[in-house]
């Protein structure tokens, strides 16, 4: 991607920022399977599906894998839309519940977060740094 001088310019909250935010999807060991790049002003929630929809891991044997088995997110990525694409595609959703999306509350089989299973969300930090 080219970026001319001074790079594209986005709004982070009320912060003007130059630049450009990287969303990934990692393996255990924390090497990259898929990337996503956009301006920085786009919120981190909303470049989760377009991620996961970029998974593509060629086999030897049979046909692609073109979706990972269980996701580990934080609370940023909790919104409604994203815990639908995740069922819908048959990924496990291991996600902490943002306590402002418990506001409205609806009826029903309440959402699972297995803490254990959390412990191996630093992957992708160590992958950034």
């Amino acid at each position: 991607m080219y970026l001319q001088k001074g790079g594209n310019i986005g709004y982070d909250g009320n912060k003007k920022v130059n630049g450009i935010k990287i969303s990934s999807v990692t393996e255990n060991t924390g090497l990259p399977i898929a990337l996503y790049i956009s301006s920085a002003n786009i919120h981190d929630s909303r470049l989760d599906i377009p991620t996961v929809q970029g998974v593509k891991i060629k086999l030897d044997v049979g046909g692609p894998i073109t979706r990972p088995k269980r996701t580990n997110a934080d609370r940023a990525y909790d919104p409604r839309e994203i815990r639908d694409y995740n069922r819908n595609s048959g990924i496990i959703s291991n996600i902490l519940v943002n306590k402002i999306n418990g506001k409205n509350n609806v009826i029903g089989r309440p959402t699972k977060f297995n803490k254990g299973g959390y412990a191996g969300k630093n992957v992708v930090e160590r992958f950034f740094s």
